[in-house]
């Protein structure tokens, strides 16, 4: 007697001097489902992925030994499931990646650059995505101007955004120009132009401009950040 679906079976005996029975119950087992975990994957500091199975799939076996249908991760890692019963098994495993939300530190809040210098900001590439004030997503930047310059950060776990005051100096030039020979009553008036910086003339004054009544020896100093330089 062939046995292909699930039941009670009894089969009865005479032998011609007893009668006798006995039945036995079968269950129909089928190997266990093909079963995924999913694609590959990220966790973000405090995340967790849980997994909660059917227990009456059969016998579970974790990477790490654990028998539960449920299982919580919360860690990078490689994780595997085997499922099991007595007619087959199957497997699967998932790659976990840990992922922090970017951080990063464009640097001062404001800087200065002399003129014909440059500032050049260089950011891990793996933070992210990257948004700057004009639009563009490199994670270099070349800045040669003044300006505020700003870049958002975005990846799967946060965002994060920095900006930075650039200035621009002009390094001090000065010429006064030639000797003059003025007339007795005239005035004569000396400037060091648009240049910024600390200016310090012969006397100790220190405006932008200076006026001339009488015969001498004028000079000026202006110094800043890129330099110095006086006439």
């Amino acid at each position: 007697f062939d046995i292909t679906t699930s039941g009670t079976y009894m089969v009865t005996l005479d032998d011609g001097c007893d009668i006798t029975s006995d039945q036995m119950v079968v269950t129909l087992l089928d190997p266990p489902l093909p079963f995924t975990l999913g694609d590959d994957t990220y966790v973000c500091p405090g995340d967790e992925i849980e997994f909660d199975f059917d227990p009456a799939l059969g016998e579970f076996q974790w990477q790490d030994g654990s028998s539960a249908p449920s299982y919580t991760i919360d860690e990078a890692g490689t994780y595997a499931l085997t499922i099991s019963n007595q007619c087959g098994e199957e497997s699967d495993e998932i790659e976990i990646v840990a992922i922090e939300p970017p951080f990063f530190n464009l640097g001062p809040d404001s800087t200065i650059i002399c003129s014909g210098e440059f500032l050049d900001i260089n950011l891990d590439p793996a933070l992210g995505d990257f948004f700057w004030q004009d639009g563009s997503s490199e994670p270099e930047y070349h800045i040669t101007t003044s300006g505020l310059y700003s870049v958002t950060v975005s990846n799967e776990c946060g965002t994060e955004n920095d900006d930075i005051h650039v200035s621009q100096l002009i390094t001090p030039l000065i010429d006064l120009g030639p000797s003059l020979q003025p007339c007795n009553g005239d005035t004569i008036t000396l400037s060091t132009g648009n240049i910024t910086g600390i200016i310090l003339w012969q006397d100790g004054s220190s405006s932008p401009a200076y006026q001339i009544t009488t015969s001498g020896t004028y000079a000026v100093a202006v110094s800043n950040d890129c330099g110095m330089d006086t006439d």
